[in-house]
């Protein structure tokens, strides 16, 4: 799905034309016409207009989606890496319709046969106070420093909350929709904007049309704000064609004041809702509610011939997937995938695909009554084989919350850049997002708060993971705690642990290592993948962390790792993995993780350095490095620091390190910024540092990979062939 440029320069055109033979003037001046006019024609071969500055316009809904895989791009030459463009729109045209009646006839027959309940929506509860003391992140954080109290005391509870329930959207008899919600702490009446999503936009990102000011009760806390979903039948509004259709999307976002922080708190959310009689007329139609895709659709865990598609519902629904027929082997089956019991969430395996093809799916939800809801989807493009073409991929991570307001500080998310880096990714052609870590602020104790900022992670990068799978690992911010008064703090013992409620949310490849009793598991933060010719693995440096090491007083008692460090079973299986993907092929060898092993701007004072005062640690770090040079791998990325380094380890770091291996850090999508640290012995080698908002783009192919490091605004700051070391 990456659009390959041809230009053709008149002298040249002309010089052919006059040499070639009579029959192939015709094509010849045919060629030149769509080439001089704009025109060209889309993978499937129709006639596709261009106009100044856009991709090719979406092919006409009316006729049949393409099922041609995208042609390669050819690889850059040395002299100069371009990013790769999408070689076709990213149109999204409907399925054929044959494929939603039948999901219409098979929710009515299931409703009929098997029906279930359909409970009311909400209250969706993220805290409810258990503790004496609750302290905020940078409060508690403050106690652990200094020497430890002479004894530990009582269990506190440490968040940076301020919904403890909601939003939740009802629709109401007379045709509004009302969305409530409590706060911890007494607000001001809440503001909500709502509108809708602009159709035949390949990526679905809420615009709001309408203001709505709420109320709050007496104590400041219990809170509600009504939306009219009738203003937008009217006429000028009604850009989705909601009276025309009869069915329609609401979205909303409640904006609320929080006054201990002196700012503001953020949510958003959705309602599908139905207008009766159609065309709908705003002041006489019917309002009925529809099941809704609260979270989703996300493509997840993409192959060579599958894919697996993940949303979650408000109510529980039963759901299918629906794609092109012309990609799918098994013709007979009208549903690529479907749930055989109602639940909130899907996680749906798609099999049987034709290899490598560009995939157009849609996703049917109905609930127990069945009231039937079709979700746009997107369209994804399979993993081709190691040497079938080249590839791209988009390397980022720390996207926690900025020191800002609005989207930039969204429920422990910075989603202005978050989002915006996501579909620069997109937009450059990536296959896939690999994302090591630090998605949230996480550091609560509460599990609901850090199930809230998962999803809002989720949310943001929704438009973009629709089309584009997206790879997490886990961060020292991916951490839900227990705390106690004097800065004690330890990472949920299983099954509660950061990384069981991490891989219940995100949806990775289960290839790690086997479970071990009494600890948190590596289940979807410990894995590997591939991508064409390259091979990624994805690790956990922080995974069962606790503070104060040693501590006989410590109430969590012993266990536990200390930030940055690699276990035994990790570096086990990344020996095993590597040598596994060297046999089978692959050509690029990639290794993630959030701590950086040679950090220079942040987090010298930890990771896998620690000052260099760790003897453990660095013993650590050199057998994990040493493997990486066993296995000639060509790149290592990592986070950790909110800036951008590029530095290649070599034997000038240890004469051990004869294979030289890059080492990247790209922690640059909307935390905090880190300046360049000097005082690490191998600060005189770090070829580029840059404090800027970035992400990183993998282009390889066979014999050749290529990285690109590019900014927020666009601007590609540094570039270099990987496979010239």
């Amino acid at each position: 799905m990456f659009r390959t440029r041809i230009a053709l320069s008149a002298p040249r055109l002309a010089l052919t034309v006059s040499l070639a033979p009579i029959p192939l003037l015709v094509p010849l001046l045919l060629l030149a016409v769509t080439t001089l006019c704009g025109c060209g024609r889309g993978a499937d071969g129709r006639a596709v207009a261009r106009t100044a500055g856009s991709s090719a316009a979406a092919p006409s809904s009316a006729a049949a989606p393409s099922s041609a895989a995208a042609p390669a791009t050819p690889t850059p030459s040395p002299a100069t890496v371009q990013p790769r463009r999408h070689d076709q729109p990213l149109a999204l045209p409907p399925l054929p319709a044959v494929l939603h009646e039948m999901a219409r006839a098979w929710a009515a027959k299931t409703a009929e046969r098997h029906p279930f309940a359909v409970p009311p929506r909400g209250p969706t509860v993220h805290h409810r106070p258990a503790k004496a003391t609750e302290l905020d992140m940078g409060a508690f954080f403050a106690s652990t420093r200094g020497d430890p109290p002479a004894t530990a005391g009582s269990p506190v509870e440490v968040h940076e909350m301020l919904f403890a329930a909601g939003p939740d959207a009802t629709l109401l008899d007379d045709g509004r929709v009302e969305l409530r919600f409590e706060t911890l702490q007494p607000a001001p009446a809440a503001v909500a904007y709502f509108g809708t999503v602009t159709p035949r936009q390949t990526l679905a990102i809420p615009r709001a049309r309408f203001v709505s000011r709420g109320t709050v009760d007496a104590t400041g806390k219990q809170h509600r704000v009504l939306l009219d979903p009738r203003r937008l039948l009217k006429e000028r509004y009604d850009m989705a064609g909601f009276a025309r259709s009869g069915e329609g999307l609401l979205t909303w976002r409640v904006e609320v004041y929080d006054a201990a922080r002196g700012t503001t708190r953020i949510a958003d959310g959705r309602l599908a809702l139905t207008c009766a009689p159609a065309p709908c007329k705003r002041k006489s139609a019917k309002i009925s509610a529809l099941p809704t895709i609260a979270l989703g659709p996300l493509v997840e865990k993409v192959g060579r011939d599958a894919m697996t598609v993940v949303f979650e519902t408000d109510v529980p629904t039963m759901a299918a997937v629906l794609v092109d027929p012309g990609v799918r082997l098994d013709t007979a089956n009208p549903f690529a995938a479907r749930s055989v019991t109602p639940s909130r969430r899907h996680e749906l395996r798609v099999t049987g695909l034709r290899a490598g093809a560009s995939v157009r799916y849609e996703v049917a939800v109905f609930d127990g009554a069945g009231a039937t809801r079709f979700d746009r989807g997107g369209r994804v493009r399979l993993t081709p084989a190691p040497t079938e073409r080249p590839v791209t991929l988009a390397l980022m991570s720390d996207s926690r919350s900025g020191v800002d307001v609005g989207d930039r500080f969204y429920a422990g998310v910075n989603l202005h850049a978050l989002r915006t880096l996501a579909v620069e990714s997109m937009r450059r052609g990536a296959e896939a997002i690999i994302f090591p870590g630090d998605l949230i602020d996480g550091y609560t104790t509460v599990r609901g708060d850090f199930e809230r900022q998962l999803r809002a992670w989720l949310h943001a990068v929704e438009p973009v993971a629709a089309h584009v799978p997206i790879y997490e690992g886990m961060g020292n911010h991916e951490a839900l705690l227990d705390a106690w008064e004097g800065g004690y703090e330890a990472d949920k013992a299983a099954p509660s642990s950061a990384e069981a409620v991490f891989a219940a949310l995100m949806t990775n490849p289960e290839n790690g290592p086997p479970p071990v009793d009494g600890q948190p598991p590596w289940r979807e933060a410990v894995f590997s993948l591939d991508v064409g010719p390259v091979h990624v693995a994805m690790l956990n440096t922080n995974r069962w962390i606790r503070n104060r090491l040693g501590d006989d007083k410590h109430p969590a008692g012993a266990g536990g790792n200390r930030e940055g460090v690699l276990d035994d079973t990790q570096l086990a299986w990344l020996d095993a993995d590597l040598a596994a993907a060297r046999a089978a092929g692959a050509r690029h060898l990639v290794v993630a993780t959030h701590e950086p092993a040679f950090p220079c701007g942040g987090h010298t004072k930890d990771a896998m350095w620690w000052h260099g005062k760790r003897p453990e640690v660095i013993a650590v770090r050199d057998r994990f490095w040493s493997l990486l040079v066993k296995h000639k791998v060509l790149l290592f990325i990592s986070g950790d620091e909110h800036n951008y380094s590029r530095l290649k380890v070599d034997e000038r770091l240890d004469r051990r390190w004869t294979t030289p291996v890059w080492h990247v850090v790209s922690g640059g999508v909307g935390a905090p910024f880190y300046a360049q640290e000097m005082d690490v012995p191998w600060a005189k080698h770090v070829a580029v540092f840059e404090p800027r908002q970035h992400v990183v783009m993998l282009h390889a192919d066979a014999e050749r990979a290529t990285l690109q490091a590019v900014d927020i605004t666009g601007e590609v700051f540094d570039e270099v062939v990987l496979t010239e070391r």
